[in-house]
């Protein structure tokens, strides 16, 4: 309640959510508000826990990994970590639908995208939810 309107500071999971924005590699300031509320927003119905908190984490990997494209999220997380990201890119692709689609259309549709990301992607007559 005495969070209403950002009066007595962020939402919990708002601060977790920018905490790993930046252990991605993107600083929360970097990122508008609505994009970051939007994702919150695929994630609204889950129970608090660790579950969330690692759906939250994983969410912003694929978010940051949109932004910075490879190379430079490769420079932020290591090989191993952007090959994950690249994975979960190819079966959103390859889906079209689910939680990593609708980060990458999130990402694609904000124009927040790199360029080397969006330019993969063929998904603008595809509305997010």
């Amino acid at each position: 309640m005495f969070g209403l309107f950002g009066l007595f500071g962020k939402a919990r999971n708002q601060e977790r959510f920018d905490d790993y924005l930046r252990s991605a590699g993107l600083h929360p300031h970097a990122l508008d508000e609505a994009v970051k509320l939007t994702v919150l927003r695929f994630f609204k119905d889950r129970p608090e826990g660790e579950a969330l908190n690692a759906e939250l984490r994983a969410a912003a990997a694929l978010l940051v990994y949109c932004i910075l494209g490879a190379k430079d999220f490769t420079e932020k997380n290591g090989a191993e970590a952007a090959a994950e990201q690249e994975r979960r890119l190819a079966l959103a692709d390859e889906a079209g639908e689910g939680p990593d689609a609708r980060i990458v259309l999130l990402a694609l549709h904000s124009g927040v995208a790199d360029e080397r990301i969006a330019a993969r992607f063929d998904w603008d007559a595809v509305a997010p939810d």
